[in-house]
């Protein structure tokens, strides 16, 4: 599968972002999310932060005893998470995941919003793919229904029917909770995000 411009120009736009971004969102406190995520999860079990950005969520999971593999398809951003964490994140893009059966749970926090509509269900396809049966996945997306290019950046947002109808196409994952919240960054208490759980089917 080929990585479209839009996608490549929003890579660009974080290796060319990178100490921005870093200081704008290591230190937004997630802290609810990550618990409705790792509670459903083994003690010291396996997670993979699809892109992950500063290392901020890695940092945390890592913290609470369980064993993560960071990648990022940015190469700024894996330097950034590698030298916050003292794990070195992988220069992975989505495209180009092949794991099987490897995670107990996918934390894809504002990161699959990157992906086009023209891509997405090969994406949740490879995701689908790498987690282990019953592991759960975390994903989030700006709220509303359109593909954009904002400064420099591709963004696709979805409000829960559109979510729904798309995790309807992909019968091994089941939608277990999907909520809105507002953005807990400063001055951004305007701007919602869609939130999703999904659980991977033992008998799809």
């Amino acid at each position: 599968m080929k990585i479209s411009q839009a996608e490549l120009d929003t890579i660009q736009y974080y290796d060319d972002h990178a100490e921005e971004f870093y200081h704008s969102t290591v230190n937004a406190d997630v802290t609810e999310l990550y618990q409705l995520f790792i509670e459903k999860l083994p003690p010291g079990g396996t997670i993979l932060d699809a892109g992950c950005g500063s290392g901020r969520d890695s940092l945390y999971f890592l913290k609470q005893g369980f064993l993560v593999t960071p990648i990022d398809a940015s190469v700024a951003m894996v330097e950034k998470c590698s030298q916050l964490t003292g794990v070195q994140a992988q220069q992975l893009p989505f495209n180009q995941v092949d794991f099987d059966s490897a995670f107990d749970g996918i934390w894809a926090c504002a990161s699959l919003l990157h992906i086009p509509r023209s891509s997405i269900d090969e994406i949740l396809v490879k995701f689908t793919k790498a987690m282990k049966p019953s592991a759960f996945f975390y994903s989030s997306f700006k709220y509303g229904d359109k593909e954009e290019i904002r400064k420099g950046r591709l963004f696709n947002s979805y409000r829960e029917d559109s979510f729904q109808e798309l995790i309807a196409q992909h019968k091994q994952l089941e939608l277990v909770k999907i909520w809105r919240t507002t953005d807990v960054r400063p001055r951004r208490d305007d701007e919602y995000w869609l939130n999703a759980l999904l659980r991977k089917r033992v008998d799809p």
